[in-house]
């Protein structure tokens, strides 16, 4: 593929450290958004209870408030960039580590949570500059959809996996013995960082955090496409944060045990994932943003309606195995093009696309919280059919925005 042969060495081995970090990233998050919910669910806590979980993970959202103040440690007061990896790295091993033992106090399983979510944070911050200055725009689609197979091996150790090890050996231990293959992830190749502070506008890199953070927050309110990007966003999100924070319990609810979940889901779904991403990547190399994002849209919609017609009536094991799969490899699509539509939107401005994921990840806590909340009451239709929905508006910005169709 000419994608490879157009590759440097640097940043080969670049994009192996993004592809490192983006399996720690999967398995922590999946680890929290699936696995820790099914623990707390299977040691009684309720649904009502656990909806103060998603708002733990705050820092995600508020990401953007951190960009600068991170840029401006490593370009102003030349922190090394290297030293700030291992410290983030080896704090994200500790917190996921403890995990399985916080189960009987929700306080410490929300601070966990909390802080857990606040190291992926930095973590994600540090990674998006390295990628935004290391590849040209044309090949970000493809370093975005081979990113996502890793994030998704990642997510197959922190869903099936733990299900598996749980199912054997208990909670405590599952996540005790991931957080070892977790470091072991962690302290992977690290390589040669190019220069990630050089900037068209030196004069703005200057500035302090504080004021870059202004500066950022009113050029996107002022600009013209400000409102059809957080329509565009909320269109992605709804469904796929309400499908990912519910599934597990869904199911449960539907009478699958766990190692049936793992059968039928996590390990099926992630794979699935993984191709959707890849053919993800693909199209947004070959064609443009807007008919990709059109296109897995109205995909992703129509797997949210095999959810509604799976919730109306009792299906077989095998029926609802493969609307999982489809519903993981849409999910899979939607998911690369949307980060490519964020990654070549921002034109390389780092905080800037910092900002149009922390939109998305804000948007998600509402709508975790949201979906947990419906779901409360066995309302699976009406949630479902509410993500079919929610498509709509970001369908109708990919045909009649300018904006949209002038990103190529």
């Amino acid at each position: 593929m000419r994608f490879f042969k157009d590759l440097t060495k640097e940043q080969i081995s670049i994009q192996i450290f993004i592809f490192c970090k983006a399996v720690v990233a999967g398995l922590v998050l999946m680890g929290v958004n699936s696995s820790f919910f099914g623990m707390l669910y299977e040691h009684g806590i309720n649904l009502k209870s656990m909806s103060i979980i998603p708002i733990a993970a705050a820092p995600y959202g508020f990401k953007f408030l951190l960009s600068p103040y991170i840029k401006n440690l490593i370009c102003v007061r030349n922190f090394s960039l290297t030293a700030l990896v291992r410290i983030v790295q080896i704090t994200v091993f500790i917190l996921f580590s403890t995990l399985g033992f916080v189960t009987d106090n929700m306080l410490i399983a929300t601070l966990n949570v909390f802080l857990l979510t606040l190291s992926i944070s930095i973590y994600d911050i540090i990674v998006t500059h390295i990628k935004l200055m290391s590849f040209d725009s044309n090949q970000f689609g493809m370093v975005t959809a081979f990113t996502t197979v890793g994030f998704r091996i990642g997510m197959l150790f922190g869903g099936g996996g733990l299900a598996y090890l749980a199912y054997y050996l208990g909670w405590k231990v599952g996540f005790s013995l991931l957080a070892g293959i977790l470091i072991l992830i962690n302290m992977a190749l690290t390589p040669h960082f190019i220069n990630i502070c050089e900037s068209k506008n030196p004069d703005y890199e200057k500035q302090s955090g504080s004021k870059q953070l202004f500066t950022l927050i009113k050029n996107f309110i002022i600009s013209s496409g400000s409102i059809g990007v957080i329509l565009l966003i909320l269109s992605v999100k709804f469904p796929d944060i309400s499908l990912h924070t519910t599934k597990q319990m869904f199911l449960l609810f539907k009478g699958f045990d766990k190692i049936q979940i793992a059968n039928i889901s996590q390990i099926p779904g992630v794979l699935a994932m993984i191709i959707g991403g890849l053919v993800g990547g693909v199209a947004t190399y070959k064609l443009a943003v807007n008919k990709c994002m059109s296109f897995s849209l109205a995909f992703f919609a129509s797997s949210c309606s095999l959810f509604y017609w799976l919730s109306c009536r009792s299906l077989g094991i095998w029926t609802t195995a493969f609307i999982l799969t489809i519903s993981s490899f849409s999910c899979g699509f939607l998911n690369v093009v949307f980060r490519t539509f964020v990654d070549k939107y921002s034109h390389k401005d780092v905080n800037k696309n910092v900002l149009l994921i922390s939109l998305g990840s804000l948007l998600k806590l509402i709508f975790a919280n949201l979906s947990l909340l419906i779901a409360n009451n066995n309302n699976w239709g009406l949630l479902y059919m509410l993500c079919v929905l929610s498509t709509i508006p970001g369908i109708v910005i990919c045909f009649k925005s300018r904006w949209l169709k002038d990103l190529g």
